[in-house]
């Protein structure tokens, strides 16, 4: 009876992703635990920590309540648990959120005495768009210009 060589296992030393096409990295594998290049781990990664604001904010009543920060410092301590927040960004937003509690009675004092602030459209600015140094100035003066009017100082 012949015997049979046995082929050690073979671990790849490539990394494993592959592309729509089927072909695969030709980079070293960077971490042994997800089998990825460096490239494709810190994509990884990155991808898994963009959802983070979502679920910061999803029941945050737009950190205008006590309950709203809870919320979101409930979220945020199941993110640090879980590893997909770093500790150093938890702590930080902890920190932003203390800040946030502490403004709450002043905001509700504001409020009872009948002082209302307009609160500009909070969506995140646009980063293809230039700014207009020219139109920033000429509304501000426009602005200024009412302003004065209004209260008949001109």
């Amino acid at each position: 009876m012949k015997l049979k060589t046995v082929e050690p296992s073979v671990f790849p030393t490539r990394c494993t992703y592959r592309t729509a096409s089927g072909r695969q990295c030709r980079l070293p594998i960077f971490d042994p635990q997800s089998g990825l290049c460096a490239n494709h781990h810190a994509e990884q990664k990155q991808n898994e920590r963009s959802d983070v604001a979502d679920i910061l904010f999803r029941d945050a009543q737009d950190f205008q309540t006590a309950q709203g920060i809870n919320q979101s410092l409930r979220c945020l301590y199941w993110l640090a648990a879980k590893n997909r927040i770093s500790a150093r960004r938890a702590r930080a937003l902890t920190h932003i959120s203390s800040l946030l509690l502490h403004t709450l009675p002043a905001m509700a004092a504001e409020k009872a005495a009948g002082i209302t602030y307009i609160i500009p459209n909070s969506s995140e600015p646009d980063p293809t768009k230039k700014p207009s140094r020219v139109s920033d100035c000429a509304e501000w003066l426009q602005s200024a210009a009412s302003l004065l009017q209004a209260t008949g100082r001109r």
